[in-house]
């Protein structure tokens, strides 16, 4: 006897596939939405509405401009013309979103199609990048800052080797960056004061700081210079102490 295997009409092929594509994307870890070519909202998942702080039902079938409001709408035209194009569009900018103020996105578009082919919408895959942005700003302002001063800011990590050097480093001892990456702190300490180095180690690995410690260290002539140190600690992502300035 020959077994045979009926196939599934086609609408019910394309119905199991749609459940299976709603399932896939309501678990993805980034805002996905599907919209149509008149500039609405056929679809989003939990995390696209809740990035929106609105329901779903707030989303589908409501206008682009009504859900993100007229001035990202505006903003985002020249994407949305290049998709319905039939062209794949990316952009990463800030857009003033409604309800959610600006926001830094990073964004895909990749057109839908039609049974005849007609690009009929687009899918959008976006990322809110705001966090990572500000957190970029604040690096760069802070090195701003440790550049401009006019004290030494050093950092070693934790066996004491030095992994910055700033300019108020180099105009205070002498050395170019280059020359003392990599060393050791020691080679800023007279002979006589080496065992102050591991008391101040054993301080900083203990979760303490070093506020305005008198002390001396040598220039790159061998020039000794008087100064008040302050040692704290450097922490990753994680709170965890990875070196100390």
């Amino acid at each position: 006897m020959r077994s045979q295997i009926s196939e599934k009409p086609a609408w019910k092929r394309d119905h199991l596939s749609a459940e299976m594509l709603d399932v896939v994307t309501q678990q993805m870890a980034v805002a996905v939405a599907r919209c149509s070519r008149d500039f609405r909202f056929l679809w989003a998942n939990q995390r696209y509405a809740d990035w929106l702080r609105r329901s779903p039902e707030d989303i589908v079938g409501h206008p682009i401009p009504e859900v993100l409001g007229a001035e990202a709408f505006q903003a985002l035209l020249p994407s949305f013309k290049q998709v319905l194009a039939g062209e794949n569009a990316s952009y990463e900018e800030e857009v003033n979103v409604s309800g959610i103020g600006k926001r830094w996105l990073s964004a895909t578009y990749t057109p839908t199609r039609n049974t005849d082919g007609t690009v009929d919408g687009w899918v959008a895959v976006v990322l809110d990048t705001t966090e990572k942005k500000r957190e970029e700003e604040a690096r760069f302002k802070h090195v701003a800052i440790v550049e401009s001063s006019e004290d030494a800011i050093i950092c070693k990590d934790l066996n004491a080797i030095i992994t910055s050097w700033n300019a108020g480093a180099q105009r205070i001892f002498g050395y170019a960056e280059a020359e003392v990456v990599g060393q050791p702190i020691t080679i800023l300490i007279p002979p006589e004061l080496l065992d102050e180095e591991n008391t101040i180690l054993e301080k900083l690995r203990a979760g303490g700081r070093v506020e305005h410690h008198e002390t001396t260290r040598l220039k790159k002539s061998g020039e000794r210079v008087e100064v008040s140190l302050v040692i704290g600690p450097i922490k990753n992502s994680n709170g965890r102490v990875v070196g100390f300035s």
